[in-house]
């Protein structure tokens, strides 16, 4: 049986939609992409965090291989995103999301205020949640105004690359959230905006989880318990996590995965986590649309897989209830206190 809903706190269709050539009707099914609107529906999906990813595809191959290795993936060997006027590149994503409300406003619903939330469920409507990935957009913390006004309900603080914000997980040298950052977090807490540390450092991201007065979200990372890799976060941070009452998005990211990147090794991050933290901090952000899926896994409806091999790993209904969407709507509901009616 499948749960009654589904959020994924993260998904790069604007950026993907940016990247095609060709682009087939939403509410047409297509195998070759990850999702669509009969896909999302085959498992329940009511709300997806819509990354808005500000970067512009240039060649650099030196940061290319950094990435590439990163990722374990040739898809970055020379030509990687890079910052170019990001401020302008995030309203034309944020606009991208408009254009494709606009087109099907018989299933999609931009969240923007708390009314959008309870309608999106009483409606059964698949809503998109507008998610900023990396600050460099934000020329000082007060350029958040104007995202807020146009519909960005969460932040991620980096990408791969440091800000003036905070140091990213490829750091050189981690030094943590800067008095930038702690600045953008108390404006971001103040409105409600939801905060982001998936491509932060572990040090950025435990001055975060200090600094925060509201629950955060880890959008898509892994357990880094199983795997040691940059992208996964580890104890002392999930320690912090469960304090923040915050939630961690495990993620179809292959290199994070470790030995056979399937549905299977997906779950047994969700079991090991869970064994030692409880079920609270559990959630999805697969990451589709900016990554390549292991081979199992090529659709969003292949979650229906991870739900049985959790069943089979003596997870209850309720807690794949609250991986599936209870946790990441009970953050995103203390942080939309602070929106607009």
């Amino acid at each position: 049986m499948e749960p009654s809903h589904l959020i994924d706190l993260h998904e790069d269709l604007p950026y993907y939609i940016h990247l095609r050539r060709t682009w087939r009707d939403f509410n047409e099914e297509d195998s070759c992409r990850p999702a669509d609107i009969p896909e999302y529906k085959k498992i329940n999906a009511r709300i997806i965090f819509t990354a808005v990813f500000p970067l512009t595809n240039l060649y650099s191959p030196d940061i290319g291989k950094k990435i590439s290795e990163l990722y374990q993936t040739k898809e970055f060997m020379e030509i990687v995103p890079l910052p170019s006027t990001p401020f302008l590149k995030a309203i034309e994503l944020i606009n991208t999301l408009y254009q494709i409300e606009k087109k099907y406003d018989d299933e999609i619903k931009l969240i923007m205020t708390r009314r959008d939330l309870n309608y999106v469920f009483k409606e059964e409507k698949l809503g998109f949640l507008v998610g900023l990935e990396g600050t460099e957009a934000l020329s000082n913390p007060s350029n958040i105004n104007i995202l807020e006004e146009l519909g960005v309900r969460a932040i991620g603080l980096t990408w791969n690359y440091d800000t003036k914000y905070g140091a990213s997980c490829m750091s050189k040298k981690d030094y943590g959230l800067t008095g930038w950052g702690e600045e953008l977090i108390k404006e971001m807490n103040s409105k409600g905006i939801i905060v982001d540390t998936a491509h932060a450092s572990k040090k950025t991201t435990i001055d975060i989880l200090n600094t925060s007065k509201l629950p955060i979200i880890i959008s898509h990372s892994n357990y880094r318990g199983l795997v040691d890799h940059p992208r996964n976060v580890d104890d002392e941070i999930l320690e912090g996590l469960y304090r923040n009452r915050g939630v961690l998005g495990f993620t179809l990211i292959k290199s994070t995965l470790g030995k056979g990147d399937t549905i299977e090794a997906l779950a047994n991050h969700i079991a090991a986590v869970q064994e030692t933290y409880g079920p609270d901090i559990l959630a999805i952000g697969t990451d589709y649309f900016g990554i390549k899926t292991p081979s199992d896994a090529k659709r969003i409806s292949a979650l229906s897989k991870l739900w049985d091999m959790l069943k089979r790993k003596g997870l209850d209904e309720e807690t794949i209830e609250k991986i599936a969407w209870k946790n990441a709507y009970r953050v995103i509901k203390e942080n939309s206190n602070r929106w607009k009616s």
